[in-house]
């Protein structure tokens, strides 16, 4: 079992966890408030939400190291516009989600597990015969 990604936006508004659920990667996140905002709603939490990306809708998962000191990135793209629409974050069909440097393990697990098992799929649906018909 492989261990939930914590993560955050670029903008460092948005924080959340990435998981890799049977056949399909599970996103949930929470709007982050800043400073000037948290006054009015202190005791307040923004509601949590989720989004489940199909395996099969995957396009690719990159796990990226960058110079930067402080965070590694996993780069996530999708097939269609309609699974990351109500992501705020997402660019299109790309969502980009940086994690502290001690999660990178994390991430470089999730990006390779979710590759493994859709070329699996993909390979496993190609070696199966096709019925004749009687």
């Amino acid at each position: 079992m492989i261990d939930s990604l914590p993560f955050v936006d670029i903008n460092l508004h948005f924080q959340g966890i990435l998981r890799l659920e049977d056949e399909e990667l599970v996103l949930e996140w929470r709007r982050v408030m800043g400073w000037a905002l948290a006054v009015g709603w202190l005791f307040q939490k923004n509601p949590l939400e989720q989004v489940r990306i199909p395996l099969s809708q995957l396009e690719a998962i990159n796990y990226k190291n960058p110079i930067y000191l402080f965070h590694a990135m996993l780069q996530i793209r999708v097939r269609s516009l309609d699974l990351l629409a109500p992501v705020p974050f997402a660019n299109g069909a790309e969502v980009a989600l940086y994690c502290k440097k001690r999660y990178k393990n994390i991430a470089y697990e999730i990006a390779n597990m979710a590759t493994f098992q859709k070329l699996e799929r993909v390979f496993s649906d190609k070696n199966t015969p096709a019925s004749t018909p009687s």
